[in-house]
């Protein structure tokens, strides 16, 4: 059944439905060449065809017809579209946490976040549905787990996975949905309006720096607090290519044709991400075959 809701700061919801399929958020804000990328990639998953794929635009930075001349090329994807109206809060927590919020009051099973900078590699729908079967985790993460030092270097196999109780990034994430209440609690004004106090006043033992305060820092905090765990691939099933964004302000700006050069050329990656070190050259081939998953590697 088609809905069509309006919240208090311009949400506007364009052809939603209720249903029990998978949803995939695609969070996004004035980037239609990273986004035009993003989906291309994410055309090429397996099972892409049951999933309910939800554009999510922030602060009508993209309107909907550059959205729609985006998506019309591109097979295999059902899209519909959340278009949120100017709200005023930094960053991109506003969107990211509000479609959270609308994705778990959905009966999907699973929810996926990946933001328009995020290229998913074929296997990223299997290796996530494996990887949630492995047991109780918080969520799964598609990524590397690049911010830790204790990393194991060196593993290359494909069925290879880590599980931290500390470490988290939104680069092609899954949920089982009902694991995001603890998360959708912090979708407020409150938390939007001033994220650094809020978290201080809300998780005040926490160990994190107050520099983490965005929704990846909120997260966090929640596993920190919760003592609940993350899995991660040894090999990525999702890459970052966020080159240039409202947080790097000083980074690469590229054209779709300079991006999909970019992205698999290393000593260019390296001269523009040599201060975060979050971006690594996308394969030009799948990963390797695989068949059961098995733990590598667990943090303290």
């Amino acid at each position: 059944m088609a809905r069509t809701e309006r919240s208090h700061y311009g949400t506007i919801c364009e052809n939603i439905t209720t249903t029990r399929m998978d949803i995939v958020l695609i969070t996004t804000h004035g980037r239609t060449d990273y986004l035009r990328l993003c989906l291309e990639y994410l055309s090429r998953a397996e099972g892409i065809q049951d999933k309910e794929i939800r554009i999510c635009i922030d602060r009508g930075g993209v309107i909907p017809r550059e959205v729609s001349d985006v998506v019309r090329p591109i097979k295999n994807i059902n899209v519909e579209y959340v278009r949120r109206g100017y709200h005023g809060f930094s960053g991109n927590s506003f969107n990211t946490l509000e479609s959270y919020k609308e994705a778990y009051n959905s009966d999907a099973k699973f929810v996926y976040l990946i933001e328009n900078d995020v290229l998913v590699q074929p296997d990223f729908f299997k290796w996530h549905e494996a990887a949630q079967s492995e047991g109780d985790f918080m969520c799964s993460i598609a990524y590397r787990c690049f911010r830790n030092a204790e990393l194991q270097i060196g593993i290359e196999d494909p069925e290879a996975y880590l599980v931290s109780p500390r470490d988290y990034a939104s680069i092609g994430v899954c949920w089982k949905r009902e694991k995001l209440e603890p998360v959708v609690q912090h979708a407020n004004t409150d938390y939007y309006g001033n994220m650094q106090k809020y978290l201080e006043f809300m998780f005040p033992d926490s160990n994190l720096s107050s520099y983490y305060a965005e929704q990846d820092g909120l997260i966090m905090r929640i596993l920190e607090r919760t003592k609940q765990r993350t899995i991660w691939p040894f090999i990525p099933r999702a890459y970052h290519v966020g080159f240039a964004g409202y947080n790097r302000l000083r980074g690469m700006r590229l054209s779709y044709e300079e991006l999909k050069k970019t992205i698999h050329d290393k000593e260019r990656i390296k001269q523009a991400n040599a201060a975060l070190m979050d971006i690594e050259p996308v394969p030009t081939s799948p990963v390797a075959e695989w068949s059961k998953l098995y733990c590598a590697q667990v943090l303290s």
